[in-house]
């Protein structure tokens, strides 16, 4: 018998990619096997953190990533009672970051915001993998990016996803992560996800 199945699908808190829409469906799936796709780039870290809370407490999601687990998508996965990749899928996990406009105090209380979420995402990731909270705090530092054989490596997903059919990764631009694989970055430029340099205007270099 099929799963019922919930699509993640583009930057979470948009649409349906909510802990709202998934708690709704859910609830229409009590006590049932139910099997969530994700292809994200990921989006809201609350939102991302409400998703993985939902699916922790419902017990029987299995997360099924394709194209791509990354940022808040990577972190709400960890709530799955079990996680499986495409093998073309990529998985990345990063220190959370902001933009805010305001003064010194406002920067630095988005500041100490932003390091207890990191501290918060850690232990997550640390939780879910088996892997030092030291360890995954380092790599969120680099912006780490993993295939679907070294996600499965090192705890954060369990097995290949192999009768899934391949997706494209979600639409992003993933040109502004340095560390990205070549191959999404060159996605972006070719799609016209990747954002064009302004000329610099009057007095501006």
């Amino acid at each position: 018998m099929d799963r019922p199945t919930f699509r993640i699908s583009g930057y979470i808190g948009a649409g349906r990619n909510t802990a709202l829409a998934l708690a709704e469906f859910l609830a229409g799936h009590s006590g049932r096997d139910v099997d969530v796709i994700v292809n994200s780039p990921g989006g809201d870290a609350f939102e991302g953190a409400a998703i993985l809370a939902e699916a922790e407490a419902h017990g029987r999601v299995r997360f099924r990533v394709r194209g791509v687990a990354a940022s808040s998508a990577s972190l709400l996965i960890c709530g799955g009672a079990s996680v499986l990749m495409h093998p073309a899928a990529f998985w990345m996990a990063h220190h959370p970051w902001s933009i805010i406009a305001g003064d010194a105090d406002a920067h630095r209380k988005e500041a100490e915001l932003l390091e207890k979420v990191g501290r918060t995402d850690a232990e997550i990731y640390s939780r879910f993998s088996g892997q030092p909270v030291a360890r995954v705090q380092a790599w969120l530092a680099e912006e780490t990016w993993l295939s679907a054989e070294e996600a499965i490596a090192l705890g954060f997903a369990d097995g290949l996803d192999g009768d899934a059919k391949p997706e494209a990764p979600a639409e992003h631009d993933y040109t502004k992560h340095s560390a990205a694989p070549s191959a999404l970055q060159r996605l972006a430029r070719e799609n016209g996800w990747a954002a064009v340099p302004s000329e610099p205007k009057g007095g501006e270099q």
